[in-house]
């Protein structure tokens, strides 16, 4: 268990392809998950969740609605809880061919990548590391701006 002194520890197994270290052996580490609560309230939830499980071995996951009780709480606490995960995994939103996230969820990847943590994209086709993404911002959809990922490279 991770003291409010430590750091997250190292995530060397959210690097897709790496061997974690025995389950005796390791700490857990805290993922936190970029999702839109269409997604988290969706049925696909449990299988992406259990997709993730098995990809990133030893991770416990946590998503806004786990950590903040409000928009207000997320304003004022968001900065100081990034430091606590060893890194995160972007859920975006297919529309078609195309993987869309909120702006929010653009810039809770960016502090946590930012901050020297991994990110990860989980999509269909597998896990690209955050630096794989091309960001595109599109107009107002329904009165919010929105990101299009456009991932290059393969899957890890």
């Amino acid at each position: 268990m991770l003291s409010s002194n430590s750091t997250a520890p190292e995530a060397r197994f959210l690097v897709p392809g790496t061997v974690p270290a025995p389950a005796d052996q390791q700490e857990s580490a805290r993922v936190y998950l970029i999702a839109n609560p269409l997604i988290r309230e969706s049925p696909a939830w449990p299988g992406i969740l259990a997709d993730l499980t098995k990809r990133i071995k030893g991770a416990t996951f946590a998503t806004y609605a786990d950590l903040f009780t409000s928009n207000a709480d997320y304003r004022a606490r968001w900065a100081g809880v990034t430091g606590q995960f060893a890194g995160a995994v972007v859920i975006p939103r297919p529309t078609g061919p195309r993987l869309m996230l909120g702006l929010a969820a653009v810039r809770e990847a960016t502090d946590i990548s930012a901050a020297g943590k991994p990110v990860l994209i989980h999509s269909r086709k597998g896990l690209f590391r955050w630096a794989q993404a091309d960001i595109k911002i599109h107009g107002k959809s329904a009165g919010r701006f929105r990101a299009e990922l456009v991932i290059t490279g393969d899957a890890r």
